[in-house]
């Protein structure tokens, strides 16, 4: 099967490269932006006009189209996911907001608890393997870049969704400007009764923000806010099918940005997170309860001169927990406002890192070298590096490496967590990664293409682990990984006629194969790090029918590594590989575009987490109404 699909990639890309003329994209998660044709490392970009063709009703689904990346998702789609990349863990992957850091401290749990729907969307920049001197501490196997509302025009958008288990979705969003000004605000309201007992859902979003520009200036503020209410059947242990969870999260962010020969972006940022989690829903008064707080400013410049580009800076980022159960004890208990209870656990720490970068280029023949110093309060002082190297062979041909190293701090749910089937350990240290990859990239008019192979070797890997005779588990610095692996994607718009009035308009496959070389568990299970995608093809196409009538097909197939205990049976089992189909129909009118959606139309039975069973098949329709 590998084999096949290496072959595919190659002989497909051989023969579009005779045809179509470039068609430059600019990546802008990093120091300094780049055209996509020139960048030295894999990336999958995620247009607006790439989310309005899919069936996804949030972000965590929205993903799943992105054969690079794993969405373990934990019930009703929006309550919980987790979200990795090449292999990675969920505390593994960076979660950015216009280039702002949103990853929760407690834990990769909350990483996707975001305050935006994808009505806000502009486009999502996947970034495959270790980024820490580009975009920090914490891009260990990858990052997940969101760029929200940055259309030039006045609009007013408007949504309505609803479908089977009860499903609704309501949405409104507009933007304006005002001479310099601009302003922008949305609401998205989402509910369900779940798929299942106890996996009922109810969320709401608010995302908004003011902005001045003039000339090479500009200043803008974003707020959002996020409440999630959620059935949380079996989330951590089906011994407790009741579990129930409660979810707010606070955003602001101030950005100023001056470009032209001396380029400056600083942004100061406040994040925080309320999570109230019980075990049992009908028992009120017994529960857990976290409240995060992050905060910090990056300040990253880049000039040009003859030695090519350089970009320089710093990021100053404070991390602090308050909660009942995790931290250290606290002097004296903290009333929790609005509960009848009190945090007697705390902790904090703080994290600077300075950076610089060296980007130069020659012809056909581009360099991207730098590294950061890191600086932390609880841990010793790091720096990491990396170079990339890209060469064009020709205006649409450009063949790439890097070789950057990753660094990952322990959350504190690492560092404290402990129930009866949970201990702590206070005393992890960092973990630290090499990614090394070798590829090529097509870019045209009609087609982009890349396909990689990688190697990522893990030292102090966190892991959860258990010993053989014990029955908890404990996070350690135990687990050493070395793990390979294939990825490619193709995307081809043909415009091709197949009868008259129908079209085939697009055209995508991806895929990602990994398969590990080395593990080192000392007689231990592994509850996260050997349990991943060995493989996973995604494949798409459009056809138009008469201009304004669009069919969408999805197909995904997966298989994972790694095992898990079956709950009632208490015997080990693989995961069974699993095949996906999604399709939508949609139809465009004027300001109105009409569609109905049908999800895992063959009602396949799987599961991504152990014991949790995902959705069947799933029928919803909606109208979409944009002004501009």
């Amino acid at each position: 099967m590998k084999q096949f699909i290496v072959l595919f990639f190659l002989g497909t890309m051989s023969v579009f490269a005779q045809e179509y003329k470039t068609d430059p994209v600019t990546v802008s998660a990093q120091r300094i932006p780049s055209l996509y044709s020139e960048n030295a490392r894999v990336l999958s970009i995620i247009s607006k006009e790439d989310i309005q063709k899919t069936n996804a009703s949030t972000i965590n689904e929205l993903l799943e189209y992105v054969a690079s990346v794993d969405v373990r998702q934990r019930g009703t789609p929006g309550a919980q996911a987790d979200i990795s990349i090449r292999g990675g863990s969920f505390d593994q992957t960076l979660i950015l907001i216009d280039g702002i850091p949103f990853n929760d401290p407690q834990t990769g749990h909350h990483n996707t608890n975001l305050p935006i729907d994808l009505n806000d969307i502009n486009s999502i920049e996947v970034i495959e393997g270790a980024s820490a001197r580009s975009l920090g501490i914490n891009s260990f196997s990858g990052a997940i870049n969101i760029i929200t509302n940055n259309s030039k025009s006045n609009n007013i958008n408007a949504s309505v969704k609803f479908g089977e288990n009860a499903f609704q979705k309501y949405s409104v969003s507009g933007k304006t400007y005002l001479d310099n000004f601009s302003i922008f605000a949305s609401y998205n309201k989402n509910k369900c009764d779940g798929y299942i007992d106890n996996t009922d859902l109810n969320s709401q979003s608010i995302y908004s923000g003011i902005g001045w520009a003039a000339n090479e200036l500009s200043v803008v503020y974003k707020f959002g806010y996020m409440d999630k209410k959620f059935g949380a059947n079996s989330f951590y242990t089906p011994a407790y099918p009741n579990q129930y969870e409660e979810v707010n999260s606070l955003f602001n962010a101030l950005s100023f940005k001056k470009i032209g020969d001396f380029n400056l972006d600083i942004a100061a940022y406040w994040r925080i997170h309320d999570d109230k989690f019980l075990l049992n829903r009908q028992i009120k008064d017994k529960f857990n309860f976290h409240t995060g707080n992050l905060y910090g400013i990056d300040v990253k410049s880049y000039i040009s001169s003859f030695i090519g580009k350089t970009a320089f800076g710093f990021s100053f980022k404070q991390q602090e927990i308050k909660s009942t159960v995790l931290g250290k004890k606290l002097s004296s208990p903290e009333k929790i406002s609005g509960e009848n209870a009190y945090y007697k656990y705390s902790d904090s720490r703080s994290n600077i890192d300075f950076f610089i970068e060296q980007t130069y280029k020659y012809s056909n023949f581009m360099i991207s070298a730098g590294a950061l110093f890191n600086i932390n309060s609880d841990y010793d002082n790091h720096t990491v590096g990396g170079i990339d190297l890209s060469y064009k062979l020709d205006e649409n041909f450009t063949l790439f490496s890097s070789l950057n190293q990753s660094l990952r701090l322990p959350t504190f749910t690492d560092l404290y967590y402990s129930d009866p089937l949970h201990k702590p350990n206070p005393n992890l240290k960092p973990e630290f990664g090499l990614n090394i990859e070798l590829g090529t990239k097509l870019s045209f008019e009609k087609l982009t293409a890349q396909i990689a192979i990688f190697k990522m070797i893990g030292k102090d890997m966190i892991d959860w682990v258990m010993p053989l005779d014990s029955t908890k588990w404990e996070p350690a610095n135990l687990t050493e990984i070395i793990n390979n692996g294939i990825s490619g994607s193709i995307k081809y718009f043909p415009n091709f006629e197949l009868l008259s009035d129908i079209n085939i308009s697009s055209f995508r496959v991806e895929y990602l194969y990994q398969f590990p070389e080395k593990t080192k568990l000392d007689g231990l299970k592994s509850k996260y790090a050997m349990n991943f995608l060995r493989h996973k093809i995604n494949f798409a196409f459009d056809v138009m029918f008469f201009e304004s009538l669009n069919l969408s097909i999805n197909q995904s197939y997966s298989e994972r590594l790694g095992t898990y205990v079956d709950f009632k049976t208490k015997k080990s089992k693989d995961f069974a590989p699993v095949g996906l189909t999604d399709i939508k129909l949609n139809y465009k009118y004027h300001y109105f575009d009409f569609y109905v959606e049908m999800n895992n139309i063959f009602d396949r039975k799987y599961m991504d987490i152990s014991n949790l069973i995902q959705p069947g098949r799933w029928i919803l329709a909606g109208i979409n109404v944009k002004y501009e």
